[in-house]
């Protein structure tokens, strides 16, 4: 269970070093492919669409073959994409690029539901709240993926070169943790006879299954809550260092600083919340995190009124409040939704929820923000907040019993 429970910790790592070494050399990618910035958004886009494809997708995989196949399988596509990606770009190919960018977020939206159905399985055989504790290993991944890209860029290493080192990382990875990934987790377990006499679901049936499932029980709930508090860390994304800058007077620089303080809130939370679930529960956690990351955007609202020349000082303490109220949605929405029956089916339409917000919510909010000002536009993310805190009590493991009964 333990070398089980160290894999997964490793694959999340892993996800997070990878992505983020790309994701900071993306002002050179912009530069060798010779697109603007919206046209780099709708490359990016595509990378989305297939993690989306992806989620919608894998459960039915999952449920027939299991989550090893799927996550030695989606990270098997994530990395040797993003490799022929580090490719297209060197070949100032931007078409490719995209084409490359859609198996990127497929893949790693395919194991993405598998490494969290895994977390899942392992939290409730142990008896412990882990789930934050991997989102953390994501985080830490990230951390060292973004110092491992930009020290490739300070050394003028190529996109080439750096993408190619995922090679051996990832051959490692597999040669480590494969035989310790339990074949049976997520398949859906049917009676012999009946799955060889019956013909399978229609996908109007399975799509309908999926509907039941969601909008049928408590797991609504629990999609929008995730939704909610997913559409905030997405826009704090998108939005936060700007609006340090636009309404805060900042340097670049010291827009950073303010992000950097949420990142590092977010890994904080993620690392230490488990052993809070354990203590409070997850509804009461997740209730007091987002009224604290209530707090911190109010903060980041009216700081600029209040606190005059000491206001940015404010803002970044704001920051971290702020990745508190987020950090820990992912993980606990995911664990709760892993409980109960077809967990796969459940751990994908709510993830599905969660990067639903991520790519819808960002555009949105900006047009939003055109509209009536950045600071303003941060008042609908409070109001999210207040609306994940009031549901809440969808996490607690007693709705998720009686549902599995």
């Amino acid at each position: 269970m333990r070398a089980w429970h160290r894999s997964i910790i490793s694959y999340f790592a892993f996800a997070g070093f990878a992505w983020a070494s790309w994701v900071v050399r993306l002002p050179e990618i912009k530069n060798l492919i010779q697109v603007n910035t919206s046209q780099l958004g709708l490359i990016l886009l595509v990378g989305s669409i297939g993690s989306l494809i992806a989620l919608i997708g894998s459960n039915r995989f999952i449920e027939r073959f299991g989550t090893k196949l799927s996550l030695i399988g989606g990270y098997t596509l994530f990395t040797s994409s993003l490799i022929a990606a580090g490719f297209a770009a060197s070949l100032h190919a931007p078409i490719l690029l995209a084409v490359f960018s859609f198996f990127i977020g497929f893949g790693v939206g395919f194991a993405d539901v598998a490494q969290n159905v895994d977390g899942s399985q392992i939290e409730q055989s142990m008896g412990k709240s882990l789930m934050p504790r991997l989102h953390a290993s994501y985080s830490l991944g990230t951390l060292a993926g973004a110092g491992y890209g930009s020290v490739g860029a300070w050394l003028h290493l190529s996109i080439q070169w750096q993408t190619w080192v995922m090679a051996p990382v990832f051959a490692a990875l597999l040669y480590f943790t494969v035989r310790h990934l339990p074949k049976e987790t997520g398949k859906l377990i049917r009676d012999t006879l009946s799955a060889a006499t019956t013909t399978s679901p229609s996908q109007s049936a399975q799509r309908q299954g999926s509907l039941r499932l969601l909008f049928g029980t408590s797991l609504f709930l629990i999609g929008l809550g995730i939704f909610s508090i997913t559409l905030v860390e997405g826009a704090s994304n998108d939005w936060l260092a700007l609006s340090l800058v636009e309404n805060y007077a900042a340097s670049p620089a010291n827009a950073g600083v303010g992000y950097a303080f949420l990142v590092g809130a977010m890994t904080i939370t993620r690392f230490f919340g488990g052993n809070l679930v354990d203590l409070w529960g997850r509804d009461v956690i997740l209730r007091r995190a987002a009224l604290v990351g209530v707090a911190g955007i109010l903060l980041i609202i009216f700081a600029p009124v209040w606190f005059g020349s000491l206001a940015l000082y404010v803002g970044w303490v704001a920051s971290a409040l702020w990745g508190v109220g987020v950090a820990l949605a992912f993980p606990l929405f995911l664990s709760a939704a892993g409980e109960g029956k077809e967990s796969a089916r459940r751990v994908a339409l709510v993830a599905t929820c969660g990067y639903t917000a991520f790519l819808v919510g960002p555009p949105l909010l900006g047009f939003l923000g055109q509209t009536i000002g950045l600071l303003n536009m941060f008042f609908v993310l409070a109001g999210c907040l207040i609306l994940a805190a009031i549901i809440a009590g969808a996490l607690k493991p007693a709705v998720q019993e009686a549902e599995a009964i």
